[in-house]
């Protein structure tokens, strides 16, 4: 056992394709001998705003 820690960070425009990767490296590779899953979040990012808009202006 390593006494180190890994940060994964992912920007996907959709969160399905983050479970579909997260699935594909679940299922081979070959860090997951060294790695154990203690936690995760999704976060949502509003796109930027148009000159003289507001954040977040098209959700609502």
């Amino acid at each position: 056992m390593l006494d180190a820690g890994l940060l994964f960070i992912s920007y996907q425009n959709d969160p399905e394709h983050f479970l579909a990767l997260q699935r594909r490296l679940g299922s081979s590779d070959r860090l997951n001998e060294y790695i154990a899953h203690i936690g995760s979040g999704l976060f949502f990012t509003p796109a930027a705003p148009q000159r003289g808009g507001y954040l977040a202006e098209k959700l609502f």
